[in-house]
C-alpha cells in the first residue's frame, strides 16, 4: 500500500490520498454518502479496489483489486489484516491531510545501485517482481530490458498507459513518475533492470 498511500498513510500527492487524517476517519463517509461503517468501507475498497478512473480530483488512477475473491493476490485474512492496519491509524490521525515527505532513496556508487535503490524506494517492488521477489499487481520485470529494451522501459515509466502489458489494466501504475523522477533517475532504473536481465 505504501507506494501509493505512503509508509504511514500520509498519502502521496497526485498518486493516492492520505488515510491517516481526521477527515478520512470523521468525514470521508459523509462526503461520498456511504451508509456503512468506515471499517467496512476500507475492507471493501481494499478487496475490490477502485476499478474506475476518477475524472475529478487529485487522484486520477485506479486502485488495484487486492482480494482473491475479485482476482487479486490477497486471501481474505490478509484483506482483514490490511483493513485492521489502516483502521489502527485512527488513533494517530493528523489534521493536516497533506502528503508527507517521500523517502529519499539511498545513493549508490553505480547507476545500477542507484536504480535498485530507486526501484525499492519509489515502491516499484510493491507491484513488480524481479527474480521472483516483489508484488504481482504489475508485470514481472526480470527480463524486461532484454525483451523490450530501453525506450520501452523509459516510456512505461513516463507514460505508463501508452502500452499496457497483456493481462493488465491501464491506470494502475502511478501516472506521475515522469514528473517525480529526473532523467538521471530513470536512466538509473533502466541500468538496474538491464543488470538483472538474463
Amino acid at each position: 500500500c505504501s507506494p501509493c498511500h505512503g509508509i504511514t498513510g500520509q498519502g502521496i500527492e497526485g498518486v493516492a490520498p492520505a488515510l491517516n487524517t481526521s477527515f478520512f476517519f470523521e468525514d470521508r463517509l459523509d462526503e461520498i454518502g456511504y451508509q456503512g461503517s468506515l471499517e467496512s468501507y476500507v475492507r471493501l475498497t481494499v478487496a475490490g479496489g477502485r476499478p474506475v478512473q476518477s475524472n475529478s480530483g487529485p487522484w486520477p488512477q485506479n486502485m488495484p483489486t487486492w482480494s482473491q475473491r475479485y482476482g487479486g493476490p490477497l486471501r481474505e485474512d490478509q484483506v482483514d489484516a490490511v483493513t485492521a492496519f489502516v483502521m489502527s491509524w485512527g488513533d494517530f490521525v493528523t489534521d493536516e491531510g497533506a502528503p508527507g515527505a517521500e523517502p529519499t532513496p539511498v545513493p549508490g556508487d553505480t547507476p545500477e545501485e542507484r536504480g535498485r535503490n530507486l526501484f525499492q524506494g519509489m515502491g516499484c517492488v510493491g507491484c513488480h517482481q524481479i527474480q521472483g521477489q516483489g508484488g504481482s499487481v504489475g508485470p514481472e520485470l526480470t527480463n524486461i530490458y532484454s525483451e523490450k529494451g530501453e525506450e520501452y522501459i523509459h516510456q512505461s515509466i513516463v507514460q505508463p498507459n501508452t502500452v499496457i502489458a497483456d493481462g493488465y489494466q491501464p491506470n494502475l501504475m502511478p501516472q506521475t513518475f515522469g514528473q517525480r523522477l529526473s532523467e538521471e533517475n530513470i536512466s538509473d532504473i533502466i541500468a538496474y533492470l538491464a543488470s538483472v536481465s538474463e
